[in-house]
């Protein structure tokens, strides 16, 4: 059986590939920003990254085995071939052939203007050594895989996909390359600076896990695939802690594909910040009555909005931030902003106290600027006045002009002058103690 040299070529492509995923496999256990310790037993993808990283070691010992194995044969073959050619090169007895002799001739010298021409006639010029075969395309295709791999620790799936290294590889193999100054475009190559190791062993298990789909193999036992359902369930349950509610799976895939790729899966600001778009009203059934409102932490932050507007006497649509025209924004916008940590409520429960303060007595100003709320300030008042007028205390506006006779420019009244004050509203001649006088 002949050994072309095309399939050893192939082979050894075979264990360079090989070498290089199992050089992406141990780069998992080393120690990187996201896993300072590295990859340790009991993380989350140990389990997975510990069989890629077997695999890979088996895909190894194959290819070598396999590579050893050719050139074995190779060598065996080029032994006997060479044993067949010395057996058939025993020189023959032939009959000797009749010599004529014939007359010798003075070969002169020819004179060329004083010099002898003494150049000899030989055509060994002509059959000077041309050096080594050039080699084919698909050698320097090789040599072009292994040198990267060896070098840069990046596989042919990368120069298959990635357009930038494709146009390199393909220039080294037209001869316009050479060895040295593959390396320096390479190094100096957009893609391969802009991305770090971890992110270009992302990419091959990317393109290996296309390679698989296009061949109808995927089967998601790849580590690609197992990482990104990771992803998607952790973006699934985020999204449940942030509105209540699970996005599509389609978008939640395309979202962890990019937080896989770039290798921002474990950073929980950037989940966040990749699902705030999704806090919206939901569809809901009470009673089998619809209704519509938010969920989770979307619900909580809506209604500590709803309280701080109400303890000021204000809509919450007065809390909102306005927009370049003036506009207020939606209600989705500023819990979108305290989802992402970029609004504080601290700070729009003080902006409300400030916007309440206007035309208030500066005693109540003053005491808006301490922290208190307007309910807070008018609460003995409220009080006074549910009781007196016999009023639910929760239907008293804040903005009832009878509660803000309680404090005015000249300080805040006594409860024993403010009741006898609500006597005149309209209101008293309603009540159970009026009709009781009369």
């Amino acid at each position: 059986m002949a050994v072309s040299k095309e399939s050893i070529r192939k082979a050894g492509l075979e264990l360079s590939n090989a070498e290089a995923a199992l050089r992406n496999a141990n780069d998992a256990f080393k120690p990187s920003k996201s896993k300072p310790k590295g990859l340790q037993m009991g993380d989350p993808g140990y389990a997975t990254a510990r069989r890629v990283q077997q695999e890979a070691q088996e895909r190894v010992a194959t290819a070598k085995k396999k590579l050893d194995s050719l050139k074995r044969t190779e060598k065996q073959l080029t032994a006997s071939q060479r044993a067949k050619e010395q057996a058939s090169q025993v020189p023959t007895v032939r009959p000797a052939a009749k010599v004529e002799v014939t007359p010798e001739v003075e070969v002169k010298p020819v004179s060329t203007g004083g010099k002898v021409d003494t150049k000899s006639d030989s055509s060994a010029d002509a059959n000077k050594d041309k050096g080594e075969k050039p080699k084919s395309k698909e050698e320097l295709y090789a040599d072009a895989i292994a040198l990267a791999s060896k070098q840069y620790n990046m596989p042919d799936i990368l120069f298959k996909n990635v357009e930038s290294l494709k146009v390199l590889l393909q220039r080294y193999v037209d001869g316009k390359l050479t060895d040295n100054q593959l390396k320096r475009e390479i190094e100096l190559d957009p893609w391969y600076r802009q991305n770090s190791a971890e992110i270009k062993a992302r990419y091959v298990q990317l393109f290996n896990y296309e390679d698989l789909v296009k061949t109808g193999r995927a089967q998601g036992t790849t580590d690609y695939e197992q990482q990104l359902d990771g992803i998607v369930r952790k973006l699934q349950a985020r999204a449940r802690e942030l509105n209540g509610v699970e996005i599509p799976d389609d978008q939640a895939k395309l979202i962890a594909k990019d937080l896989y790729i770039y290798n921002l899966d474990d950073d929980p600001a950037i989940l966040t910040e990749r699902l705030v778009r999704f806090i919206r009203p939901t569809a809901g059934m009470i009673g089998g009555i619809p209704t519509t409102g938010y969920a989770g932490q979307a619900l909580q932050n809506y209604q500590g909005l709803q309280a701080i507007a109400k303890a000021n006497g204000l809509k919450i649509e007065d809390l909102l931030p306005r927009d370049a025209t003036g506009m207020p924004q939606t209600a989705e916008g500023i819990l979108e902003q305290l989802a992402l940590g970029k609004v504080d409520i601290n700070r729009v429960a003080q902006d409300a106290r400030k916007l309440a303060a206007l035309g208030q007595p500066d005693y109540v100003k003053d005491l808006l600027g301490q922290g208190y709320d307007l309910d807070s300030i008018y609460s003995p008042y409220r009080t006074a006045m549910a009781n007196t007028l016999e009023l639910d205390p929760n239907t008293i506006s804040l903005s009832d002009p009878a509660l803000r006779m309680g404090i005015s420019k000249e300080g805040d009244m006594n409860l024993y002058d403010f009741e006898r004050s609500l006597r005149k509203d309209n209101r008293w001649q309603y009540t159970q103690q009026a009709r009781g006088e009369v």
